[in-house]
């Protein structure tokens, strides 16, 4: 005998279970010789969220791909400044090796050239590195203007 029931107001959370009560009858004006005993049973089913599990998968799925997409464009833009920088230093080696100018607007003076009286004390210039010897790049433009 198959016997199916529908429960109400039970919320799909996986696996819930339950217990069966059996309580015999007679039907109609049988007369039943043996005593007729309830009986009682335990019962588990499973009863998968479908719906819900989706809408946490889709929430899931969107928290991913933003983390995705951000760590993607951090590495695009760190590529960019990398390759400004790489850039810019390729840029910065090719004026000093070019010079562009530079021995015009400093010419050597007596200090520079050893013809001062005081070759053992190194002036100023001498001291300072290449680099710190150069006009600025507005003075470098106006120069190269003229």
């Amino acid at each position: 005998m198959a016997v199916s029931a529908q429960l109400e107001n039970v919320w799909p959370l996986f696996r819930f279970s339950g217990e069966i009560d059996t309580v015999p009858v007679a039907v109609g004006e049988d007369v039943i010789d043996v005593p007729i005993e309830a009986t009682s049973t335990d019962w588990a089913a499973w009863a998968m969220p479908w719906p819900h599990l989706l809408v946490l998968g889709l929430i899931i799925a969107w928290l991913v791909l933003k983390r995705w997409r951000k760590i993607r464009q951090e590495k695009a833009t760190q590529a960019r400044i990398d390759a400004a920088l790489a850039e810019a230093q390729a840029a910065g080696t090719a004026a000093e090796e070019s010079d562009d100018g530079v021995n015009d607007l400093f010419p050597e003076d007596e200090s520079t050239t050893g013809d001062s009286a005081a070759e053992d004390e190194p002036t100023d210039v001498q001291r300072a590195p290449r680099r710190a010897r150069r006009a600025p790049a507005h003075a470098q433009r106006a120069a190269a203007d003229d």
